[in-house]
């Protein structure tokens, strides 16, 4: 027999960026498929979702680097999911890591640290992602 322990997955927060409110089905939509990927191969979650609606963020002006920017003044370094118009009818979300380093730069993977390091992914697909990236 084994026993696997009830552990909490990683806390990965999303924040609303669509022009108007999802609906409630929307977002069952969007936890569900989350789901499907949080649940694949164990049977507690590797990761959880957390969708807020930060008003600052709202505008479709803000572009992820400032996003990641105000994330990073407010002391948060971990990485943080987007929710766009375009999640409800893709499926993807921008999964936003952070600003290429010095050492990225050096080796050629970046022009400069002013790169920001995101990647669009399927909702689903994200709980796996995030744990081995």
């Amino acid at each position: 027999m084994v026993y696997i322990p009830h552990i909490r997955g990683h806390k990965l927060t999303a924040y609303l960026t669509t022009t108007s409110p999802p609906s409630p089905t929307q977002l069952s939509l969007i936890h569900s498929s989350f789901s499907l990927g949080a649940y694949s191969r164990f049977p507690t979650p590797i990761a959880e979702l957390h969708i807020l609606a930060n008003p600052s963020y709202a505008s479709a002006s803000l572009s992820h680097a400032s996003m990641r920017r105000a994330e990073s003044a407010a002391g948060s370094s971990a990485p943080f999911l987007v929710i766009d118009d375009e999640t409800l009818t893709d499926g993807g979300v921008w999964y936003i890591s952070d600003f290429a380093t010095e050492d990225e730069v050096e080796d050629g993977e970046a022009e400069s640290t002013d790169v920001l390091v995101k990647i669009r992914v399927r909702i689903e697909h994200v709980p796996v992602m995030h744990v081995n990236y």
